[in-house]
């Protein structure tokens, strides 16, 4: 995962692998599937200590991939996910 650059698809092989302890979504994605229960099932997330713990969140995708005049908040309400 370290050396991948940019927005890339992951194969299930890869997100095994690299054994997140977190998992961050953008809302088209969540939503496709509906909740954090549905994407633990997904192989490669299942495997994961971000899919067995579901910690697998919704995030606006443009909160998290756009910088603007809401980026500091979003850093901020990431942070408070992530560390919580």
């Amino acid at each position: 995962m370290d050396t991948l650059k940019g927005m890339k698809p992951l194969s299930p092989e890869i997100i095994s692998k690299a054994q997140p302890d977190i998992i961050l979504v953008t809302d088209f994605g969540y939503d496709r599937l509906g909740n954090a229960e549905k994407l633990a099932t997904l192989p490669g997330i299942a495997l994961t200590p971000a899919g067995k713990n579901k910690k697998i969140y919704r995030i606006e995708e443009h909160d998290l991939i756009y910088l603007g005049p809401r980026t500091g908040e979003n850093v901020l309400m990431l942070m408070k996910l992530i560390h919580q």
